[in-house]
């Protein structure tokens, strides 16, 4: 018996399947998303062996713009981002990945695969700045307005139409007058400009009345980066109104003229200076105003008369010979400005007078020939040294005198040029020693000094003044003395300053004072000598330190004034330096009898507990030197510095603990000794306490903790309590977020942690993780973060004392996205159109709604309805509420009234709770089908009708019609006769409907014709969809008498007897008549019209010849 192995081999019949992708096939990503993220994975297997189990992938070309694929860890295939989204431009992706195996062995066998459709939902993020809308903004607007009057209202969107921001306006410039920024304000909310304080456009005369407004917009973010903005201008043209009468620079204007002055010769206007200025500075025809002069008595005119704004107007002579200075000297009269071309003719009213100027004819006269004066030479400026006059007879600047000085020395003396008041000028160099005396000339000029001339002599003395300080023989004086608290001490030598004067008695005498420097009246000075003594006893440890070389170096400086004794007396002083020498007389002190100090257990050696200070008034090197001892109390446990500060020692441990006996506390005793001679010594105690360390770290009660908390969640609500412990006794504990580790979507993607670092914030106090911000779950749904917390006191900042933990928290959904329905319904096209023929089966599958909730669960599960139709479009189709498709539920007729549109509105909506909806316009256009048969309409009673037999050729026999329901060819019906009868009958135009006679009628040949008739629809289109109704018309053939009477033989031979009576039957004559036998037309009447017989036989209607009394005769008989 033998044993057969059989091996089955694998042939290639599986196509591969897609094992693993992404939960309904969708996947969100942001739109900033950096290029080269992976954005999902997809893993598809193949059960088949060798090349029929490899699967390979390929990426639809259509998507290789923005995504790319690649495989990872052996065979999956992972879609990375190839091309930064742009979600204006897209926001859906198909993403097509076919999965194909190798085929069977050596390629015989073919390839199969299998395609999945992913979908990459872009969501929208702010990267986008704001847009102006409506552009380019201008107002006119009136000067005045009151405040709060609207001018405008800007406005402006948001170019992330995915996730559009809040919108904020304002003004940020205005130009070119950016004073008056102020003056407007923009809602921030609404983009309403309106006025806060009036607007004066005369005062905007030199920007023609024209504003820009410069308008910032900026997207409301929480995020500094999103702010983004746009500017634009306003351009503002403020109008005028006539708020602006005519008016003068000034309301009295003072002129003068020359007497005999000619004609149109200008009058000087004096005051104010630049003449007689008028403006209106109102617009155009507001601002148009003429002047006039009333009241002159014709004696001047006006240039220019008509003025528009502003103008220089001159006043010209009319009349000059009433310009007479001895006859009128003073004219007096009043311009007038007044509008010409306004309602309201506003108008004001300057008065002018006008001085009629005399000639020049005389010279200046002085009272004397020769004037003195004197000055102290150390007067100031503008002192008053005396005053000349002179007169002049003549009239107007020819009597108007101006005085001028001439001579050496004069720069020292001003001379007003009206009062003739001579004064010391600013510099001047008055000093009685150099010069005593002065000689000028003064000058008087009449004509305001360009006429005449005359002048006189002036001298002036420069009396003297006590001007020459004492001056010491030393800017220095020193001298030394032992220090003594008991009585006064003496110098070594006899100390003595001494000062000099240049002046003559009494202002060379001098006096002495010491004037600073000696607070305590240490010392005096002889006023007279100038000795120095001590006046009180002099301790050197009482005496300031002086010096900054040495600490020992004690001294007094004092100044020293020397004062002359004249009038007006002058001083200076100078500096003497006194010092005093130390003796050892005192001991050291401490500061404090007591000193406490604290220090903490793990205190290292040499750490400084507190430092003591003695003090030793005296202060020279070996008397006031201080070293200090540990008498008492310290054992090995501290030790103290030569500059008192005390120390933890080398070998000590500070731990009570660890002490022995167990101490938290020490007293010593501390020494203080000098080095003088003798030497002297002072103590004090320290007492020392050890205090405990805050050394240790804290820690979380639990590492990981959980929390949940549903998205947009009021700010604070708190999530989660973290807790942690420290045993030391002063520990501060603070908790922060430290690091935000990872925040994924539902769909595991890796998110941006400036997506969701700003959601939840952490109480520093007690470790409460709250709300902070708006939640979204549609962007991350999991977050990790690390919180810590930080013992604040901890004894060493270097080694910070933290513990860590993870917080996870899940982001639950709420309700707060609508439906948002798929391509093709777009923002572009934000509607559906469906062209459908009409009569398809019920149930025809129309579309498939597609509307995407990026909710989850029930908030995320879309349901649709149909909402309102305008033609019972609610019976004709139906929307599966789940799946969304859109099929026929009631047959269409497309020729019922207004059914060749079917519009109507599906509302998508969630389940969430309260449930959010979203809606879309469907426009379904009906295609008509031919699906109606023609009809006839007119058919006539039985469907007979009659014609004539001798009708002719195109007699209408019968207008046939009919109708068909169906709408263009479909509807155009066509007439057609069957061929058998065509001969006879036709149509003479197939649309016509018209039955014509087509050949010979003979009723004697066919008295009656059966026609049928067809209506076709569509009969233009030879190979197009047709629909046809046939029905027969009976044509009766009516007869006209056509045909004469025949006799059945040309010729009879009757016989009768001639004994036959009278009313024998001889014989019967036959006759025919093809007509109408129903009619009169084959009616036979026989009639005798020839032969001998006729007195003989008689005949009857029916034929029949009887004997009346004859013989055998011929004759002939007509048939009517």
């Amino acid at each position: 018996m033998k044993s057969t192995q059989v091996y089955v081999l694998d042939v290639n019949d599986n196509p591969p399947a897609f094992t693993e992708y992404p939960p309904d096939e969708k996947v969100q990503a942001v739109e900033n998303v950096a290029v080269g993220t992976k954005l999902f994975e997809v893993s598809a297997q193949d059960p088949d062996q060798d090349l029929g189990g490899a699967v390979v992938y390929h990426l639809d070309p259509k998507n290789a713009d923005y995504f790319a694929g690649n495989i990872v860890d052996g065979n999956r295939f992972a879609v990375s981002l190839k091309k930064q989204f742009d979600y204006q431009e897209k926001s859906i992706h198909e993403v097509n990945i076919t999965a194909e195996d190798g085929g069977g062995v050596e390629g015989y066998e073919p390839r199969h695969h299998t395609s999945i459709q992913i979908y990459v939902e872009v969501i929208d993020v702010p990267n986008k700045p704001p847009t102006f809308l409506h552009l380019p903004y201008t107002v006119d607007m009136y000067e005045h307005l009151p405040p709060g009057t609207e001018l405008m209202q800007v406005a402006a969107m948001d170019q992330d139409t995915g996730q559009p921001l809040p919108l904020l306006f304002s003004l940020t410039a205005s130009q070119p007058r950016p004073d008056l920024l102020h003056r407007f304000m923009i809602d921030r909310e609404t983009g309403v400009v309106s006025i806060v304080d009036e607007i004066d456009r005369e005062s905007l005369l030199d920007v023609d009345g024209r504003l820009n407004l410069e308008v910032t917009v900026t997207k409301d973010a929480e995020e500094a980066e999103w702010r983004l903005n746009a500017t634009t201008v306003i351009y503002i043209h403020v109008l005028d109104i006539n708020d602006n009468r005519p008016g003068f620079d000034s309301g009295v204007y003072n002129g003068s003229v020359l007497e005999n002055s000619p004609y149109a010769i200008p009058v000087t206007i004096d005051f104010p200076e630049g003449g007689i200025y008028v403006h209106d500075y109102d617009a155009f025809e507001n601002g148009t105003f003429e002047v006039t002069i009333v009241g002159d008595g014709g004696l001047f005119y006006l240039q220019p008369g008509i003025v528009q704004n502003e103008a220089n107007v001159l006043i010209r002579v009319k009349d000059s010979s009433k310009l007479d200075y001895e006859k009128l000297s003073v004219i007096s009269f009043d311009i007038i400005a007044k509008e010409t071309k306004t309602r309201e003719q506003l108008s004001s009213r300057a008065q002018v007078t006008i001085y009629v100027e005399d000639t020049n004819d005389n010279f200046p006269k002085f009272a004397s020939g020769f004037y003195k004066a004197s000055v102290v030479e150390n007067a100031l400026f503008g002192d008053f040294v005396t005053q000349i006059n002179a007169s002049d007879v003549d009239s107007g600047d020819g009597g108007i005198i101006n005085y001028y000085l001439v001579g050496s020395g004069k720069e020292n003396f001003d001379m007003d040029e009206v009062s003739g008041v001579i004064t010391v000028a600013r510099g001047s160099h008055l000093d009685r020693e150099t010069i005593s005396k002065y000689y000028l000339t003064v000058e008087a000029k009449d004509n305001l000094g360009a006429g005449n001339r005359n002048s006189t002599q002036l001298e002036i003395d420069v009396l003297d003044y006590n001007d020459n300080v004492p001056v010491f023989q030393s800017e220095l004086y020193e001298s030394f003395l032992i220090e003594n608290d008991n009585v006064p001490p003496e110098f070594r030598r006899t100390f003595v300053v001494k000062a000099s004067s240049s002046d003559l008695p009494p202002s060379s005498d001098i006096s002495y004072f010491i004037i600073d420097g000696d607070h305590q009246k240490n010392f005096s000075i002889d006023q007279n000598s100038g000795q120095i003594t001590a006046a009180t006893p002099i301790d050197y440890e009482k005496m300031d330190v002086n010096s900054t070389d040495s600490d020992y170096l004690r001294y007094f400086n004092l100044t020293v004034m020397a004062m002359s004794r004249g009038l007006h007396a002058l001083n200076s002083t100078t500096t003497v330096i006194i010092f005093v020498e130390d003796s050892n007389d005192n001991a050291p002190e401490f500061e404090q009898q007591l000193y406490v100090g604290v220090v903490e257990e793990n205190a290292s050696a040499h750490t400084v507990v507190l430092q003591v200070a003695a003090a030793d008034k005296d202060s020279t090197p070996f008397n006031g030197h201080i070293q200090y001892r540990i008498a008492h109390g310290g054992g090995d446990k501290f030790v103290i510095t030569d500059e008192g500060v005390v120390l933890v020692g080398p070998f000590a441990n500070l731990d009570p603990d660890q002490t022995n006996p167990r101490a938290d506390a020490y007293n010593l005793t501390v020494m203080a000794y000098d080095d003088g001679t003798p030497r002297r010594d002072g103590k004090t105690i320290v007492h020392i306490t050890v205090t405990d360390v805050n050394n240790k770290s804290p820690f979380f009660v639990k590492n990981i903790y959980d929390a949940r908390v549903v998205e947009n969640t009021d700010i604070g609500t708190v999530i989660a309590k973290t807790l942690a412990s420290d045993s030391d006794e002063n520990h501060e504990l603070q908790y922060q977020i430290l690091s935000y580790d990872e925040g994924r979507d539902e769909f595991h993607v890796l998110q941006q942690a400036s997506a969701y670092d700003s959601w939840f914030s952490i109480d520093p106090s007690d470790g409460s993780l709250y709300v902070n911000g708006s939640a979204d779950r549609e962007s991350v749904e999991m977050i990790r973060l690390t919180i810590q917390v930080e013992d604040v006191n901890a004894s060493d900042s270097s080694k910070p004392q933290i513990d860590t933990a993870q917080v996870y928290i899940t982001i639950t959904d709420t309700n707060d996205n609508t439906p948002e329905f798929q391509p093709p319904y777009t923002a572009e096209t934000p509607y559906y159109l469906i062209k459908l023929r009409e009569q398809v089966p019920t149930g025809t599958l129309l579309m498939t709604i597609r509307a995407v909730d990026r909710d989850k669960g029930e908030n995320g599960k879309v349901h649709f309805d149909i909402l309102s139709s305008n033609n019972s479009g609610v019976d004709l189709v139906g929307v599966d509420r789940t799946s969304g498709e859109l099929r026929v539920k009631s047959p269409i007729d497309y020729d019922c009234e207004g059914c060749q549109w079917i519009n109507f509105t599906v509302i998508a909506y969630d389940h969430g709770s309260p449930a959010l909806n979203s809606s879309a316009p469907f426009y379904i256009e009906v295609e008509d089908m031919n699906d109606n048969t023609p009809v006839f309409t007119n058919l006539p009673v039985n469907k007979s009708v009659q014609v004539w037999e001798n009708a002719t050729l195109g007699t209408e026999v019968y207008h046939i019609l009919a109708m068909d329901l169906d709408h263009g060819v479909y509807g155009k019906v066509g007439f057609f006769i069957d061929k058998e009868n065509q001969e006879k009958f036709n149509v003479t135009n197939p649309n016509s409907g018209r039955v014509v006679v087509n050949g010979d009628l003979d009723r004697e040949a066919v008295s009656n014709y059966r026609l049928w008739v067809q209506a076709t629809d569509n009969y233009l289109d030879p190979f197009g969809e047709r629909k046809e109704s046939s029905e027969f018309l009976d044509i009766e053939i009516l007869d006209v008498n056509d045909n004469a009477p025949v006799f059945s033989s040309s010729s009879l031979l009757f016989r009768v007897k001639e004994s036959a009576a009278v009313g024998t039957l001889v014989g019967t004559v036959v006759a025919t008549d093809a007509d109408d036998p129903q009619s009169n037309n084959s009616k036979i009447v026989y009639y005798t019209v020839d032969g001998n017989g006729s007195d003989f036989f008689s005949h009857s209607e029916c034929r029949e010849w009887r004997y009346s009394n004859a013989k055998f005769y011929d004759w002939s008989i007509w048939l009517v």
